[in-house]
């Protein structure tokens, strides 16, 4: 406990306390009990991160287990369950606008019964009609996101298929491989394809590394 609060403590944004962080662990600990299974090292340093993102955990930033192989080359497998510190689709929305890299920032899916119109140009912009209703959406054919740089500067728009979304899923997911594509994976993959075409800012790319 005393090496946690040493590790967290200097990383708590102002006014936020470091009995709250705790308190909002345990109850993540509770709905998903693997987390107490994972090694303490790298619980600490999971929560240290989630804190410095200054995202609350349980709403836009997830304490996630891995299974990872802690045996030196050559030595027989040695399995572990740690800890990383997972943000959403909105904790990366957070990050990108506390950077001050743009105003709005949003990513949506749009599907296969839903009226979408894309047109490019010097004046870029999206129609799209959701349906409220999951049951009446069809599949998903693709999803968008779109940030807001300031009002003097056109819509910044990525537009990508299931198909290129899912593959860089493939490429670069650790645990999301299989089964249909979630719709937060998709809207976090163009949170993050939107985030390139900003305008370089030192502070957001540091904090997209991490």
């Amino acid at each position: 406990a005393d090496d946690a609060k040493k590790h967290i403590a200097p990383l708590l944004p102002h006014g936020i306390s470091l009995e709250r962080v705790v308190s909002t662990i345990y109850q993540c600990a509770a709905e998903n009990p693997e987390i107490l299974e994972c090694t303490p090292a790298s619980i600490i340093m999971a929560v240290g991160k989630g804190v410095k993102w200054d995202l609350e955990f349980g709403e836009t930033v997830y304490l996630v287990p891995f299974n990872v192989n802690a045996a030196k080359k050559g030595d027989a497998a040695r399995w572990e369950k740690r800890a990383k510190a997972i943000r959403d689709y909105k904790g990366d929305i957070e990050l990108v606008k506390a950077s001050g890299a743009a105003q709005h920032v949003d990513a949506q899916c749009f599907y296969e019964k839903e009226h979408f119109v894309y047109h490019q140009g010097t004046q870029p912009f999206i129609e799209h009609h959701p349906i409220a209703t999951p049951s009446a959406r069809g599949a998903m054919i693709g999803a968008y996101g779109w940030a807001v740089i300031n009002q003097r500067t056109p819509v910044k728009i990525s537009v990508m298929s299931v198909e290129e979304i899912d593959a860089i899923r493939q490429a670069k997911s650790q645990s999301w491989k299989s089964g249909p594509l979630p719709d937060w994976y998709a809207r976090k993959t163009m949170v993050h394809q939107v985030t390139k075409s900003l305008p370089k800012n030192p502070r957001l790319s540091k904090l997209l590394r991490d």
